[in-house]
């Protein structure tokens, strides 16, 4: 549970999450380019 103390940390927790948010997006498309070219290179292979 969070608790927020005042609007400067209720803030900072919600920039916080933004950046969680963009970050696991950019993960996410990096994870599926690299799968994807693996699944490529498994394809040239066969």
């Amino acid at each position: 549970m969070i608790v927020i103390y005042d609007v400067e940390t209720w803030e900072e927790t919600l920039e916080d999450r933004r950046l969680i948010k963009h970050m696991l997006a950019l993960y996410s498309d990096v994870e599926a380019a690299r799968e994807q070219r693996i699944n490529v290179t498994d394809c040239d292979t066969n």
